[in-house]
């Protein structure tokens, strides 16, 4: 939501929210609802379809996106992302290696998953993008922009794909 704010102040705009799992996972599923994401993709095999079906709809290149990822079949979709930031994850020593090494990831979070890795992800970004003070100042004022933002947030309805039609080999949602 914070991430979401801070663009939203910098570029007037409500930025794109999804999430991608390979999985079909009702947490993920009351996550993307509650948080008014637009899209949700549940159950994918190959997540670079995902990505594809994100640009297609949203007129975006795959180089204005920020990928927050975990694993191995995750990496398909990465490579696409124009920010990419690994998840720690203590048993993944070889493969976090290997993605720093090969520069297949832009940072590594201190925090692993289930230990609010996304949180350190959104505000390591607002830090970067020259945002953080201003967003926790307009939230912890419920300011008049924050207000703005949040009730354009929730006007958003969760967007429902099948990319199965699309060649995927497996359905979305």
């Amino acid at each position: 939501n914070m991430l979401r704010f801070g663009l939203w102040l910098r570029d007037r705009e409500l930025p794109l929210a999804a999430i991608v799992t390979g999985e079909v996972n009702p947490s993920s599923e009351l996550f993307a609802a509650r948080e008014r994401f637009h899209c949700l993709f549940q159950g994918v095999r190959d997540k670079r379809n995902a990505i594809a079906a994100i640009c297609d709809d949203h007129a975006l290149s795959g180089s204005e996106i920020a990928c927050v990822f975990d694993d191995i079949n995750d990496l398909s979709m990465a490579e696409r992302c124009g920010v990419r930031i690994l998840v720690r994850r203590p048993a993944s020593i070889l493969l976090r290696d290997r993605l720093v090494q090969s520069r297949a990831c832009d940072y590594v979070t201190a925090s692993s998953c289930g230990d609010y890795a996304v949180r350190e992800s959104a505000e390591m970004l607002l830090g970067l993008l020259g945002l953080f003070d201003d967003v926790v100042d307009a939230r912890r004022a419920n300011d008049e922009r924050y207000r703005a933002y949040f009730s354009a947030r929730q006007t958003i309805a969760l967007g429902t794909r099948n990319l199965a039609r699309q060649g995927a080999d497996s359905g979305v949602r």
